[in-house]
């Protein structure tokens, strides 16, 4: 029974440390997790669906069909209906290096899809709309994006 008593004890002990220390790394503050979002929203004024993928590299790398279907599996495509608009984000920066980090949209269109395989999407690196655009240049245009097809 003594040997339950103490067992019991060293759990409970176990479980409260545990806890404890959970608990105190969500108060702890930790400037790369807590990060301010602004949202960019993105309208389809195409004449047709679209697909379209949002992304925001720390260097010069391109949003490439490549990254949509082959690196990304195509996943992460929003379909977005005519006059229809979804929500990007994009982090509030701390610094003006930060604000010139580009955030980046790649639009197909529903016709481009159908007229071409995902093989010749990614060899000929056909897409419809790229957008790369600075936190600035989004601030000035209110953060909205209207993409119309051209």
């Amino acid at each position: 029974m003594k040997k339950k008593i103490i067992r019991f004890l060293k759990v409970a002990i176990f479980c409260t440390v545990c806890v404890l220390c959970n608990a105190c790394s969500w108060l702890a503050e930790d400037p790369g997790v807590d990060v301010n979002w602004q949202n960019i929203q993105i309208m389809n004024k195409s004449g047709e669906k679209i697909y379209a993928l949002e992304f925001m590299f720390k260097d010069s790398t391109l949003l490439t069909p490549q990254y949509v279907f082959e690196v990304f599996g195509g996943k992460l495509l929003i379909e977005t209906e005519n006059d229809s608009s979804f929500i990007g984000k994009i982090p509030i920066p701390d610094n003006e290096l930060q604000a010139n980090d580009k955030y980046q949209v790649i639009i197909f269109k529903q016709s481009t899809l159908d007229k071409y395989s995902k093989e010749e999407i990614i060899k000929q690196n056909i897409f419809d709309k790229r957008y790369e655009l600075s936190y600035n240049e989004l601030k000035k245009m209110n953060f909205k994006i209207t993409y119309s097809g051209n």
